[in-house]
């Protein structure tokens, strides 16, 4: 077998007698590229050998691909963390004054502040660890200590009591926090609700607070979630759905989520509620307006505020109710633009890290969007990471093979063609 190696040596041309250089750089492409232009054509053993080598060469390049996918997942990863917290800071630049006395503040703030502390409040009661009510009795005195909620800030932070047996009430109105970008949660004063009576009612509590800027009528609900049903059958199962969700809502507190006014069903206006969709299109609009102003950093911080806040399709679990279908594109649309807008940025502040960041979001939208592929492979190529943005033409190549049975566009082709000789496109 040795004599054999010899001779598989000693027949190779100038490229095959560095070898050992492609080897100890680990350059597995270019060693297959070489074995495979080799051919004994009288020694069948030889052969034999030559393909054994290309067959451990092709699974030293499987392993080696395995090996960077984990390795730039975790540095994918860090980055994404990153840019939450910097996002997550941007959205927590600014702290009340009342709240200084007993929030430490991560970021640091002028002594006057005039903003709302609503957000500030808000991520208080969704990011710390949800504490319940602590009552104490004292001398036949009930004393109810609350976190905050949305309202006088000086008032959230008092201490409320009752001369009566009965655990004392808050009278100013009680936060309810509705996620419904990626995964649907509500939170009512901070603890997560997860014991829905049943899918009904919850879709019916989905359907309202999708609807929450105007009433929505008895028979509207009736329509949607019993068609086709004798309507006291209706009218009765919907006027359980209603009293499961209030009940499921105030299991804590007595008061009434859901309001009942001239036939039509609504969410009580005098709550505090925060929904992530609403807010989202918010920093959306803001951040048109400052770009309108010529105003970009306080632009780009909006743009990422939102891109914090959509975590998945607007009530994604229920794609197949028609009734959130509009929403749900109008939504994707904020996004995808948002996203391309932040990808221009990025590409001009040469931050390419998060700009490839943004286009792999594009891509789990749309993974067919050719001109994004080409923004990751432009990218890489500026970094000097050929292997990765050759990957990524491969990527593009499957996906149109895949959904649309297309080829390469002429321009991702010739960009393929120059980064392949290391040339930077």
């Amino acid at each position: 077998m040795i004599e054999h190696s010899e001779s598989l040596l000693h027949q190779q041309n100038d490229d095959f007698e560095n070898i050992q250089g492609v080897f100890d750089r680990s350059d597995y492409n270019c060693l297959l590229a070489i074995l495979d232009a080799q051919k004994f054509s009288k020694n069948s053993v030889a052969n034999t050998e030559l393909e054994t080598a290309r067959n451990i060469c092709r699974q030293c390049i499987e392993i080696y691909e395995v090996k960077e996918r984990y390795r730039w997942g975790i540095l994918e990863a860090e980055r994404q963390e990153q840019q939450l917290r910097d996002a997550l800071r941007g959205c927590l630049e600014f702290k009340p004054k009342a709240f200084q006395s007993d929030l430490p503040d991560p970021i640091g703030c002028d002594e006057k502040v005039s903003r709302s502390p609503g957000l500030w409040e808000r991520l208080r009661s969704s990011l710390s660890p949800p504490e319940n009510p602590r009552h104490t009795e004292k001398q036949g005195t009930s004393i109810c200590i609350t976190s905050p909620s949305a309202g006088d800030n000086q008032e959230d932070r008092e201490v409320l009591a009752q001369t009566q047996s009965t655990p004392s009430v808050n009278n100013e109105p009680w936060g309810l926090t509705v996620h419904c970008l990626g995964k649907f949660q509500v939170l009512d004063t901070g603890i997560p609700i997860d014991d829905w009576p049943n899918r009904k009612s919850k879709l019916v509590f989905k359907y309202l607070i999708a609807h929450r800027t105007h009433p929505v009528t008895k028979d509207s609900l009736m329509d949607a979630f019993w068609p086709n049903t004798d309507p006291g059958h209706a009218r009765n199962s919907l006027n359980v759905a209603i009293y499961r969700i209030r009940q499921t809502l105030t299991a804590s507190q007595p008061h009434s989520h859901i309001l009942y006014q001239d036939n039509c069903y609504l969410i009580n206006p005098d709550i505090d509620v925060w929904v992530d969709a609403e807010v989202f299109s918010e920093c959306i609009k803001n951040a048109q307006r400052f770009e309108r102003q010529g105003d970009q950093p306080a632009a780009i911080r909006e743009y990422q505020a939102a891109d914090t806040l959509y975590q998945g399709p607007f009530l994604d679990e229920e794609r197949y109710e028609p009734w959130t279908e509009l929403q749900r594109q109008d939504l994707e649309i904020q996004y995808v633009q948002m996203l391309e807008t932040l990808i221009a940025y990025h590409i001009e502040s040469e931050d390419y890290d998060r700009c490839i960041a943004c286009c792999n979001k594009l891509l789990a939208v749309d993974v067919c969007q050719e001109e994004v592929h080409q923004q990751i492979m432009r990218c890489y190529s500026r970094q000097k990471r050929v292997n990765l943005a050759v990957r990524q033409f491969h990527c593009c190549v499957r996906a149109l093979k895949h959904e649309l049975d297309l080829v390469p566009s002429t321009a991702t082709l010739e960009m393929y063609r120059r980064i392949r000789q290391f040339q930077l496109v």
